[in-house]
């Protein structure tokens, strides 16, 4: 089912689907489970910044697409949703993102440009909900502490 949706959008938008696997994964041991897909561990952050859109049901690799400002559009079905064990759900997340999520097992020609679209409000709210506040540094957290270190001075010379 999963694959009949990926070959419907390889056809659709003539561009391929390639897989970010998540960093546990095993797909080595198993070739044709995306019929021949690419599958990148390890690339994750890379293949989104260069992405046109992102196909997920529910990953942490949401930020990269928040913070690169991709379109997302989150794909489930009734099994997964009768089988999620973790929140938040692809349905949850779509309508955070003020869209629909796609059932990959349902009729799913139907009118892609509002998921292909990025919602500038709703990107900002993420981004300030779940990855980082607006009233803070835009810094690297290691550049933070070094300079809050070198502001209280060394305890030596104190």
């Amino acid at each position: 089912m999963l694959c009949d949706f990926f070959d419907f959008v390889e056809r659709k938008f003539h561009h391929p689907v390639v897989i970010a696997a998540h960093p546990k994964s095993a797909y080595e041991n198993h070739p044709d489970y995306f019929r021949g897909r690419r599958c990148i561990r390890g690339e994750t952050r890379r293949l989104i910044k260069n992405a046109t859109f992102i196909l997920m049901h529910q990953s942490t690799a949401i930020n990269y697409a928040v913070l690169y400002n991709k379109p997302i559009v989150f794909i489930t079905s009734k099994t997964i949703n009768e089988n999620l064990i973790e929140d938040p759900s692809p349905d949850w997340l779509a309508k955070y993102f003020g869209t629909a999520p796609v059932y990959i097992e349902e009729h799913y020609d139907l009118d892609w440009s509002p998921c292909l679209k990025t919602n500038e409000s709703a990107y900002r709210r993420y981004r300030n909900d779940f990855i980082k506040r607006e009233d803070t540094f835009e810094r690297p957290r290691w550049q933070i502490v070094a300079d809050c270190i070198k502001a209280w001075g060394h305890p030596i010379d104190r």
